[in-house]
C-alpha cells in the first residue's frame, strides 16, 4: 500500500512542490493552510533535495468522468533523483502506517483520503515520464477526487502566475494547463463532454 501512495503523490508532487519551494517567504500570513507545504509536509520534504531542478518537469492534470488524469514528463537527468524521492516517501508512509504521527500538508492528507474512500490508482510508465490515473466507480468518491483535482489545478495556476509576474513570462509562453481543468483537442474542443462539471 505505501508504494502505491508513494508513487501517486510523487507523480503530481514533483511539479508543485517545485513552485511552492521558490514561493516559500512571499506570503507570511494566509487565511487557510497552503494546498501544498513543502516547508512542513513531511511527505512533500522528501522532494527538497531537488527543488532547485523542479522546474524542467512538466505537469498536466486533467478532470475525467470517473476521476482524474495526471500526466508528467520527466527530464532523463531526473529519473534517478524521482526514484531517490519515492524510497524517501515510501520511508514516510511506513512510519505512518506504524501509528507515528506525521504532518502533512491537505494535498497529501487529501490523496491519502481517497485513497482510504477506495479510489483507485494506476501508473503507467512512459518514455518521457507517467501517466496516473486516479478513479472511482463509487459517486462520492469521483466528486471527492474531483474536488482534489480542481484544488490542485488552481492552485498550481496560481502559483504560476505569481512566477510569471516576478519574471515577466513563461520558460516556453504557455500554460500547462487548461481553463477548466479538462481535457481539449488541438482546435480547443473539449474532448472528453461526459467529464463531470462540478459548479
Amino acid at each position: 500500500m505505501k508504494k502505491t501512495i508513494a508513487l501517486a503523490l510523487a507523480t503530481t508532487l514533483l511539479s508543485l512542490t517545485s513552485v511552492v519551494a521558490q514561493q516559500e517567504g512571499d506570503k507570511t500570513q494566509t487565511k487557510e493552510p497552503a494546498w501544498i507545504d513543502m516547508a512542513n509536509c513531511e511527505i512533500c520534504q522528501n522532494f527538497k533535495f531537488m527543488e532547485d531542478q523542479m522546474m524542467n518537469i512538466k505537469w498536466e492534470t486533467y478532470i475525467i468522468e470517473t476521476g482524474l488524469m495526471s500526466i508528467s514528463v520527466v527530464p532523463e537527468e531526473l529519473v534517478e533523483k524521482m526514484a531517490e524521492a519515492k524510497k524517501g516517501m515510501e520511508k514516510t508512509i511506513a512510519r505512518m502506517e506504524t501509528g507515528e504521527k506525521v504532518t502533512g500538508c491537505p494535498f497529501c492528507q487529501s490523496m491519502g483520503s481517497m485513497i482510504g474512500n477506495g479510489a483507485k490508482m494506476q501508473e503507467i510508465s512512459t518514455i518521457a515520464g507517467e501517466v496516473q490515473l486516479i478513479t472511482s466507480d463509487d459517486p462520492e468518491v469521483v466528486k471527492q477526487i474531483h474536488a482534489h483535482a480542481k484544488k490542485t489545478i488552481k492552485y498550481h495556476k496560481e502559483m504560476m502566475g505569481e512566477l510569471h509576474e516576478h519574471s515577466g513570462h513563461d520558460k516556453d509562453g504557455k500554460d500547462h494547463h487548461d481553463g477548466d481543468g479538462h481535457a481539449h483537442d488541438k482546435d480547443g474542443v473539449q474532448g472528453d463532454s461526459k467529464a463531470k462539471k462540478d459548479g
